[in-house]
């Protein structure tokens, strides 16, 4: 018999299949930022590989928010759902420690202005061309201003998207991120100043976002059975993990003398393009064959250990340098060069970050958001 012309098309996975990977991939992307502030911040550990750039977490965290919201993003929930559930998960645990960090400051006397003070409030302190602004109160809030934005921004780009060609989909999110990347990068040249300016715009960061939902269509089709998934075996995810390292190592070599702070982080976005999807893969592969085995089990303890770390990443996140002034401002954190004491600090630190996260997590972050969705569903 002549061979069909028909051509194969994959079965399509289970829709019930969980990315715990990318819950994970939060606490390494929290920890990078960590050793950042760490060799930033004090001068405990400047030994640290890599954490010269480990600023480049955000652009992690970025590009993940971008794959996940594409995934999860239901259409008929309507965009009301979608702000109000993002609403639930971010703003509870930035409302706290807003308010901690700023009792910190009026105590300290270093209260930051009414107008930088009330921007972080409401998360527009990134728009303003000002550190002062843009790194007020909380400082790592200001990437939760560029959070809003895209949150903002992606039940209409998804509704925009949808009513595309795939190719103009895949054309536009591309040139997006080609565009904002380019731009900042050229801004970024001009001063010291304004490559920390142009590294906290939101609309100049909104290109990594758009990386992140070319990946979730594109992982969105294999789900559907639209697109082949190649096999991933798990040597490929340490395969890649290598690779990540050894770009975030490579890029901190030559950062401070050839590369503005901007460049760096874009340089190293194909990087957690690369790392997300095989990681991603992974996990559609083996869910689903778990799945439809009727296995319910999500791992080992190690991998459910792992998965609570990237749940308890966000208040990680936001705690980690308030912890860091901490201790910078005792009288022993402050003497501390290098050595062993150094060492000390920096997992004294790390250790009580962790503790507080946790703290954070089941005492704000997870019954705020269950009081904040259980009174909506009386009113929606």
């Amino acid at each position: 018999m002549p061979e069909s012309s028909h051509v194969h098309r994959p079965a399509p996975l289970s829709r019930y299949v969980m990315l715990d990977s990318l819950t994970i991939l939060r606490a390494p992307a929290a920890l990078l930022v960590f050793f950042y502030h760490i060799t930033h911040d004090t001068v405990w550990a400047r030994w640290l590989p890599g954490a010269a750039t480990g600023y480049v977490g955000v652009a992690l965290f970025f590009v993940l928010s971008g794959f996940v919201l594409t995934w999860s993003y239901k259409p008929a929930d309507g965009a009301k759902k979608f702000y109000l559930r993002r609403f639930a998960r971010v703003y509870p645990l930035h409302l706290f420690f807003f308010a901690l960090a700023l009792a910190i400051l009026v105590l300290t006397q270093k209260a930051p202005s009414a107008g930088a003070t009330i921007s972080n409030l409401i998360l527009l302190q990134a728009w303003v061309p000002n550190w002062d602004y843009i790194f007020s109160v909380n400082a790592v809030s200001w990437s939760l201003s560029c959070e809003a934005f895209f949150y903002a921004c992606t039940p209409l780009m998804l509704y925009w998207l949808s009513h595309r060609s795939e190719r103009a989909r895949y054309a536009v999110l591309t040139g997006w991120f080609l565009l904002t990347a380019s731009v900042a990068s050229a801004v970024s040249l001009t001063s010291n100043y304004a490559d920390v300016v142009v590294y906290a715009n939101p609309l100049l960061r909104s290109g990594e976002f758009a990386l992140g939902m070319l990946l979730g269509l594109l992982a969105l089709k294999v789900r559907d059975g639209e697109l082949a998934m190649p096999p991933v075996r798990t040597w490929q995810l340490w395969a890649v993990t290598v690779c990540a390292l050894a770009g975030l190592y490579g890029v901190s070599k030559v950062h401070l003398t050839h590369l503005t702070q901007t460049i760096s982080g874009f340089l190293l976005d194909p990087v957690w393009v690369l790392v997300i999807g095989i990681f991603a893969l992974h996990d559609m592969q083996h869910a689903d064959a778990r799945h439809r085995a009727g296995d319910s089990v999500s791992g080992t303890r190690m991998r459910r250990l792992l998965v609570y770390l990237g749940e308890v990443s966000f208040a990680f996140y936001l705690v980690h340098e308030l912890v860091i002034f901490g201790a910078v401002a005792a009288p022993w954190g402050a003497s501390a060069v290098g050595g062993v004491r150094g060492l000390i600090l920096m997992g004294a630190s790390l250790a009580l970050g962790v503790f507080l996260a946790i703290a954070a997590h089941h005492l704000v972050e997870r019954p705020a958001r269950i009081m904040i969705l259980k009174a909506s569903t009386r009113t929606l």
